[in-house]
This record gives C-alpha cells, structure tokens and sequence, in this order.
C-alpha cells in the first residue's frame, strides 16, 4: 500500500506540501520559546503526578481507560521523557511540548493539502486552501496551548483516514487495505480526543462530493458504519461521564436552549472566521448568560434554514453545500446539542474551531479550482489579450485573472499571517495571556482567577488577594475563586480564613474532591484533628492510594488517641510504599499506645534498617528496649538532639514534641528542660516557658542562656521589672556577652 501510495500523483507535488509545512515552522517558530498556561497545562504536565513519576507505566494506566484519551496522554508521557530529564526533581521544560504541537500543526497542513489535492486534482488550489487552514488566526489557541494538542491529535489522525479513503475512492485499487489502515488510524483518532467522531459524517460529505453517475463507490460508504460502531461505546462513556459532570454543576438545560444554542454559536465561528480579531481564550459567554433572544432565534433560524437547504437535490452537490454541511459537521460536538462542561465557562472556544477551518480551506480550493478551470490556467499558462471592439471594452485574458486571483490569494494569507503573528505573541507567557483576555472580556472569571494564581505563584500574595476578590465580587459564588483563596490564605498561614472560603466552596459543591481534600488539609493544620480526619477520608474515596492523605488521617487518629484507626491508616501506606521508614516509625508509636510492645519493636527495627542513621528511631527503639542509646548517651539526651535538629529545619511543632517526651522521661534533664522552654518561647507561649526555664534553673544555676531566655519571656508579658533580674543575673554570668548589656540598657530607658 505504501509503495503503491508513492507511486502517484500525490507524492509528485512535494513542494507545494513542502512550503506549507516551512511555513508553519517560520510562523510559529516564537511559541517554541514559550512557557506553560496555569489552565489545564498543570493538570495536563506539570502538575501530573503520573508523568512525574513513571512515563512508561503512566502509559499503560491510561490506555485502562480508552474514554480518556490514551493516545493523547501517551504523547505527552514520551514528550515528558525528553522534556523532564531528572525524573521528578526539576520542573518540566515547555518547549518540547511546543515543538510537538507545532509540528503536528504542520502536518495537520500538510494532510489538508493532500486532501484537498485529491478533491480537486488543482496542485494551487489546494495549496492556498491549505495556508488559509494553517496560518488563520483562529488556530492559534490550539497550536500556542499545550493542553489543546488532544483536538490536533486527532485532528491529525481523523485527516489520515479521510486522506486515505478518498484516495481508495479515486483510484479503486487497494481498498481493503486502505479501508483497514484508515480505520485504524479513525480509531487513534478517537484515542486522541471522543470528539474525532466527526470523521464519520466528513468522509460521507466528502466520499459522494461530485460523485458522478458511473463511478464505482462498491461498499466504501459502509466503512463510515462501521467506523460508527467502533465509536458508539467510546461516545456513550464520554457524554454520560461529561453529563454527569455537567449536572454536578449546573441544572439540565431546557430544550428551547438546546434547539436556539448551535446557531449561535455556529455564527460566533463564522464571523471569527471571517473577521479574526479580538480572539481571547475566554469570550464569557457561559450557558448561564444565553437567553433566547430575538437575536437568537434569528440565528437559529437561519442556521437550520441553510442546513435543510444544503440537503436539497437541487444544492445537494453544490460547493457551498459541501463547505455548509463540512462547517456544521466538524463543529457538531461543540455546538450544544449535547452538553459539555466548558459550557460552564462559555459556549464557544477558538480551539473547537481547529477542525472546522477545513471547510475554509475547501472552500478556497474550490473557488480557485473553479477560477483556474474557467480561465484555462490550469492546463494553460498563457493566452493572449482579448478586446472587445464592439463595447471599445478591454476585457482581462485568463491569464490576467488568475493573475489576480492568485495575487489576492497572497494578499489575504499575508494578512492572515501578520494578524496569526500578533495573537501568537499573546499566548507568551500567563501575565501576558490574560491580560490581553481581561483587555477584551474584563469581566472574564478565568482570567481573573488565572491571573490571581499566577501572581500567588510569584508570591505576590497582596496583588492575587486583590484579583481573587475582583472576581468574587463580580460573582460571589464563583468556585474556583474561593479555592484559589482559600489557597492563598494557606500560604500565608491564616487557616482561619482559609477553612472560612472553603466552607463557602463546599456548600456549593460538597462533592467536589479537591476542596474536601483541602478542607481537610487546613483542619489538620489549625490541629482540627476530628474533622481533618472526616474530610480526608472523604477524600480518599477518591483517591484511596494517596499517601500524603493517609499520612495526616493516621497523625490525626494518633492524636484523637484512635491509635487502633491510626494503625490501620498506617498499614495502608505501608501496602503501597512498603519501603517507608517514618511511616513504620509512626505505626511503632502507635502500637505503643494499644500496648503491643512486640510488634512495636520489630517496626522500630524495620525503621532503622531502612534508614540507619535516623537517630529519631534508635531512640525510640532503646525507650522500648529501656537501653541507653548505641553512643552511651541517655534516651532523654537523644531525644533532645533529634528534637534540636528538627527545630533547624522549622518544623517547630514535632520538635516541641521530643523535647516534651525528653523531659517526662528525665525529668531532671537540663538540657532538656531548657530545650522545651526555649522552644515554647519561640512559639509564642512564655508562660508555660518560664515553668520549664525556672525548673531548669533549679538544677543549673549558673548558665546565662537560662536568664536571658526568662527574661525575653518576662518582656513578652511586659514584667519589665523581673526582666531585669534576670538580664542582670546574665550579665553577671556572661559579662563579655554584648548583647545582653544592650538589651538592659533599652530597658532602662
């Protein structure tokens, strides 16, 4: 088949697809430097757990769920080999990324020349029908967002097959063959996104476009059939899980508002088309602002209209029927006649339109083809002038026309291309992107939102408060508003406030997982141990295997004194990630706690095989054992230096923990006893401190650290007078230390 492929005539035109494809290169060529969209790209990539992890096995995983386009996510799991080289420790480089969607696009060109050559069998006409297709601006969301190379997947593959079987139609030969390798690349079309089931009613359009009395179609229409049933199953699944979803979000839509959506929107495409100015990633016009308008239903009207129209014997064959009913047909899936989720966000979207330009490009094939064939350019390169002496009128010479009509062609694509240039430059970077989106929709929410964790990312905290806030007051109940701040307030360590728009997210959507998770998350850290607990186990619904879930649900249990719950979260972890040694150390604590010393010990030990020079662990092994550590020091003292070191780290809270545990088991431990005061002082409780200093001076009465550390205490409480004492009790100790004679001498003041 392929041998047979380039011994024809489409393979004899290499520099028409050739300049096509350079072309694409040149005018794109700046996305390449271009960074990630904080849309989708980090649910896509860089926020990915599975691309992050292990490429080859996210692979297989996606490929367990066809309706959620596996081949999609196989190419981006092969592109995250080369674009993330150190396997999880460095983020992600965009411009691999870029590169692929770009050179699909490329190819994508190519393919619709090739398509359209075997329609009109005219090499220039199909040549600029297939610039009009690469370089109009409408592409340019699809090929500058990385998260749209699911629609030119697709794309790609649906072209493939429809390239393939109009060949099979033209010539005859080979048919089985070629109806096999299109079907499966109709098939990977589907893999790519459910959406490619336009192919169907395409390749019906195109197999009888100028089909002619005595040309021999045999049972080539049947493949559209049976591709039909490959896809019913993979349809089915997408458009009841997007229903489900859909619901979860707003109520069904009425069916007055499904008869008035598509035309609509199918005018939207249109004037986009021709007029391709102000282009923004989100026009706002969500399914809650559509109302049926006169306006509205004039569209609407006209759209069947010119739909039934295009079906008439008398117009069935015609070109503009074939562009009318191509249009609709590539559209068909976004239109709103089923639901979909960005309805949410809008009803129509410059990506959807990807696919649809082919019916542009044929559009323009078929004119020039048309032009050409009247003036004799096709077979005919030159005529001479003709004049008219009867009307003393100078009429132009075929050549002439096409002439103009090929320099009107360049015209047009220039144009195209420079306005193609500015709207790429929009997409450089994410300030950049939605700016010029609030420039042309200011009361977008996306890009409010987008720009609000953009700024957050930057930690401009002041600036993404105000931007979040921006877009609650234009809509006050706007999810994705009260996450990103609830987020933000994390940041900043104002849990109060956090679990405050939480709250408000969730009455909302209770079922949504990402804000129960978080929920969760911040009721563990203000130390809301009872409903950390509820609301991560809610979460693990979900998502069962996620250790960083189970880990706060086993501290939380531990804390709630569950221990039994606690051991079982525990045992969890340790089914998925058996290797973990903190995980084994805290399943040790818990067993403590329900008496089972045995079993206790032997995870302590597992602990320390795992990870050796964790001293935490030897320690709580020897407090079992009710042994001196391995290097003669006491359990106590040992705790105490574990506790120092993660105080270094900040984690102030586990190491007030240690040192509390030091100090009940030697009591009289000095260092112990000034280690927990000195860090109940740093976190802000000086009464509780000034015990534990004042219990350590009862053994040590001559270290100045002590009285200094007492008398910070006692200047929190504003005893200025005892914070004298003592400072004087240091200075006594320790006369060369400066800066206690400075601190005395303010006090004095």
């Amino acid at each position: 088949m392929i041998k047979h492929l380039f011994s024809v005539g489409i393979f004899k035109h290499v520099k028409w697809p050739g300049a096509v494809f350079l072309l694409v290169l040149i005018v794109y060529a700046p996305a390449v430097r271009y960074s990630f969209v904080s849309w989708d790209d980090g649910y896509h990539i860089y926020e990915n757990k599975g691309l992050s992890g292990s490429p080859l096995r996210f692979i297989a995983a996606s490929f367990s769920k066809p309706a959620e386009m596996p081949v999609t996510y196989t190419y981006w799991a092969l592109l995250s080999i080369v674009a993330h080289p150190t396997n999880g420790v460095a983020g992600f480089n965009p411009m691999p990324f870029h590169i692929g969607n770009i050179l699909i696009h490329a190819i994508n060109s190519t393919l619709v020349f090739l398509l359209l050559l075997l329609l009109f069998e005219v090499p220039i006409a199909a040549f600029f029908g297939a610039l009009l297709f690469a370089i109009h601006p409408l592409q340019v969301e699809a090929v500058a967002w990385i998260s749209s190379a699911k629609d030119l997947l697709s794309t790609m593959f649906t072209l493939l097959a429809l390239v393939l079987m109009i060949y099979s139609r033209n010539t005859g030969k080979n048919r089985l063959s070629f109806f096999g390798m299109a079907t499966l690349f109709f098939v990977l079309a589907i893999l790519s996104k459910v959406t490619a089931v336009v192919g169907i009613p395409l390749l019906l359009i195109l197999w009888y476009f100028r089909k002619s009395g005595n040309e021999k179609t045999t049972w080539g229409w049947l493949v559209p059939l049976g591709w039909l049933g490959l896809v019913m199953p993979f349809a089915l699944i997408t458009i009841h899980s997007q229903g489900e979803n859909v619901r979860s979000v707003y109520p069904t839509i009425n069916n007055l508002t499904r008869f008035l959506l598509p035309g609509t929107a199918a005018f939207f495409y249109a004037g986009k088309i021709l007029l391709p100015i102000n282009l923004c990633i989100d026009y706002g016009k969500s399914i809650f602002k559509f109302a049926p308008t006169g306006e509205a239903f004039i569209f609407a009207i006209g759209f069947y209209c010119l739909l039934g129209m295009s079906f008439l014997p008398r117009w069935r064959h015609s070109y503009l029927s074939s562009v009318y009913q191509l249009f609709v047909c590539a559209l068909l899936p976004v239109l709103g006649f089923i639901p979909f989720i960005y309805q949410t966000y809008s009803i129509v979207s410059d990506r959807y339109a990807y696919l649809s330009l082919f019916s542009c490009a044929f559009l323009i094939a078929a004119y020039f083809a048309k032009m050409l064939e009247a003036s004799g350019a096709a077979a005919k390169s030159t005529t001479k002038i003709k004049r008219s002496t009867s009307k003393g009128i100078v009429k132009a010479s075929p050549s002439i026309r096409s002439a103009i009509l090929i320099n009107t062609g360049i015209a047009v694509v220039v144009g195209f291309g420079l306005l193609t240039v500015h709207q790429l430059g929009v997409w450089k970077d994410n300030p950049t992107l939605y700016l010029h989106c609030l420039k042309v929709n200011p009361l977008s929410k996306v890009a409010l939102n987008n720009l609000g964790k953009f700024n957050a990312e930057s930690k401009d905290f002041v600036q993404a408060q105000a931007v979040f806030e921006k877009t609650l007051a234009l809509d006050p109940n706007n999810f994705d508003a009260l996450k990103n701040l609830a987020q933000l307030f994390k940041e900043r360590n104002d849990y109060a406030q956090a679990a405050q728009m939480l709250d408000r997210a969730l009455r909302l959507h209770p079922a949504d997982s990402v804000a129960v998770s978080q929920y969760g998350y911040i009721a563990y850290l203000s130390k809301n141990y009872s409903v950390a607990a509820e609301y991560l186990n809610r979460a693990l619904q979900r998502d069962p295997q996620n250790l960083e879930y189970l880990s706060i649900v086993g501290v939380s249990y531990f804390e709630l004194n569950k221990f039994d719950s606690a051991i079982v979260a525990y045992k969890r972890i340790l089914q998925v990630n058996p290797n973990d040694a903190a995980t084994f150390n805290n399943l040790a604590n818990a067993l403590i706690k329900t008496g089972d010393t045995l079993a206790a010990r032997n995870a302590y030990q597992t602990a320390i095989k795992l990870d050796p020079a964790n001293q935490m662990y030897t320690t709580n092994l020897a407090i079992v054992d009710g042994k001196r550590t391995g290097d003669g020091r006491s359990v106590a003292d040992s705790l105490d230096q574990c506790a120092i070191t993660l105080a270094q780290k900040g984690d102030l809270a586990s190491a007030q923990k240690l040192f509390e545990k030091a100090a009940r088991i030697e009591p009289k431990n000095f260092r112990a006893l000034y280690d927990l005061g000195r860090i109940l002082r740093m976190t802000g409780d000086c009464k509780k401190a000034l015990y534990y200093f004042e219990a350590a001076l009862l053994i040590e009465r001559n270290t100045s650290d002590i009285y200094f550390e007492a008398a910070l205490c006692y200047i929190a409480g504003k005893d200025f007078k005892k914070a004298r004492e003592y400072l004087t009790d240091a200075i006594r100790l320790s006369p060369e230390r400066k800066d206690y004679a400075d601190l005395l001498n303010q006090l004095n003041r």
